[in-house]
């Protein structure tokens, strides 16, 4: 009878490889946003609209020197300029500038929503709140921040938007507001209703770093300073400001919880990463909505050989996904996988300075609706301002690959790529006393999904499983 290692050594060999594909490059050809002005800044996460494109939005370069907003195509044609915005050398101009590591929202209305951090040379706007069609026409300025209203409405929001079931924008500012240390707020689409709802403060937390509305009735968010050690943390507020919570806040003499990020599992709890500083150097978190049960998923180790500096995660078929600023064999990044329970921690690529696909990721990642993850990096390739990345499984010919991994309760879980949804799992097995059957059987509803779970029967002998067309 064959055992278990047998069975697990067969599917491993029908892995398939990953394949890092290099989409563009910053600041050449129609591309012309990059990340170099005063200082390298960073690119945010991207984003897909209704279309199947993807938007961005660059720190620096475009027509004007201040930044730009763009789509493209996820195989990387197609790529336009949708807004140039201005430059601080043009002062009078009501747009915001530099909207370095802004995440643009893509919102019911069908319209992308976004922010800058500041704004025209004059010092009149501090920070903007945009929107824009997928065309690129439409650019409005539909909030602008001011240091005349700073204590009221708060000053230089953060790069992240969100939409909540209401339909309004949530969104928090870096500065500003009745003490200083950043606001919450809600808008309506057009602009009207600004609402703060609640001013923050340096007994609970500094400044917004990340932040959602979930469908529950409450804004999640995380900051990184703030609170009795100084060091941030997680929060909660009701969307009418009536009630907020501090979920956990960072210890640590160093200040563990610098470049936090948060955001909502399709189990309903809570996941994210965060840098530490103590004895290793970021992690992977999962929590409950009311901040108990935090349990750290992963611990990175650095380079060589693990990543360091988290910059966030994604979920895909309950896995997360998430690239490192830096670590790796090259100290250049990674990107990695695991399950939302903590098992199967994977590093599927590390980033290397000499190669043309870019290094240094700063942004989390994007999982297309192709299945396959998107970012950016900030250095590398033709000009050395960073790329657009595309990460997805290589299979040459032959059955699609399927991975595989143990979960809790010695069950098994079977993957495969989400573009071969409507593929159908076989299953075929080798019974003591009976030998190999004679036939494949189609694993009943397995043709609606790109995984699968099963009990592990070590009785009943191995059991070989293989995909085929719909």
């Amino acid at each position: 009878m064959l055992g278990l290692a047998s069975f697990l050594a067969l599917l491993h060999s029908a892995s398939g490889q990953t394949n890092l594909q290099r989409l563009a490059s910053f600041g050449v050809g129609s591309l012309t946003g990059t990340n170099v002005g005063d200082s390298v800044e960073v690119y945010g996460p991207l984003t897909e609209a209704g279309d199947g494109r993807i938007y961005g939005l660059t720190p620096r370069g475009g027509t004007n020197g201040g930044g730009t907003l763009f789509g493209m195509n996820k195989n990387g044609t197609g790529i336009s300029v949708l807004h140039n915005f201005p430059d601080r050398s043009q002062p009078g101009v009501l747009d915001g500038i530099y909207p370095s590591g802004c995440k643009l929202l893509k919102a019911s209305d069908g319209f992308l929503y976004g922010t800058t951090p500041e704004g025209d040379g004059a010092t009149t706007v501090r920070g903007t709140i945009f929107k824009v069609s997928t065309n690129g026409t439409g650019y409005t300025n539909i909030v602008s921040f001011s240091n005349a209203l700073a204590s009221t409405r708060g000053i230089f929001p953060s790069g992240k938007l969100s939409e909540g079931a209401d339909g309004l924008l949530y969104g928090g500012t870096d500065s500003g507001g009745a003490n200083n240390d950043g606001v919450i707020f809600k808008v309506n689409k057009n602009g009207t209703g600004y609402t703060v709802l609640y001013h923050l403060n340096e007994l609970t937390n500094i400044g917004v770093a990340d932040l959602f509305a979930s469908k529950d009735g409450f804004v999640y968010g995380a900051s990184s300073a703030g609170g009795s050690q100084n060091s941030g943390g997680f929060f909660r507020l009701t969307t009418n400001g009536s009630s907020f919570t501090v979920l956990r806040q960072f210890t640590g003499s160093f200040g563990d919880g610098s470049d936090p990020h948060i955001f909502e599992g399709s189990d309903g709890k809570l996941y994210g990463a965060v840098t530490t500083y103590n004895a290793d150097i970021g992690r992977v978190f999962r929590m409950d909505k009311n901040g108990g049960n935090f349990t750290v998923l992963h611990a990175f180790a650095g380079a060589p050989g693990d990543g360091s500096f988290p910059n966030g995660v994604a979920e895909l078929n309950g896995m997360l996904y998430g690239t490192t600023f830096i670590g790796g064999n090259s100290n250049a990044g990674s990107i990695y996988r695991i399950g939302m329970d903590g098992t199967g921690y994977t590093v599927l690529h590390e980033f290397d300075i000499v190669d043309d696909t870019g290094y240094i990721p700063t942004a989390a990642p994007f999982i297309g609706s192709d299945g396959a993850i998107y970012g950016t990096t900030i250095y590398g390739s033709d000009v050395d301002s960073g790329t657009i990345f595309r990460l997805s499984d290589d299979f040459p010919g032959g059955l699609p690959p399927i991975d595989y991994s143990l979960q809790p309760s010695d069950t098994l879980r079977l993957s495969w790529p989400h573009n071969f949804i409507g593929w159908r799992l076989q299953a075929q097995t080798n019974s003591p006393g009976i030998g190999v059957t004679p036939s494949w059987v189609v694993v009943p509803n397995s043709g609606t999904t790109n995984f699968w779970q099963l009990p592990m029967n070590h009785a009943a002998g191995s059991v070989f499983y293989r995909l085929i067309p719909p």
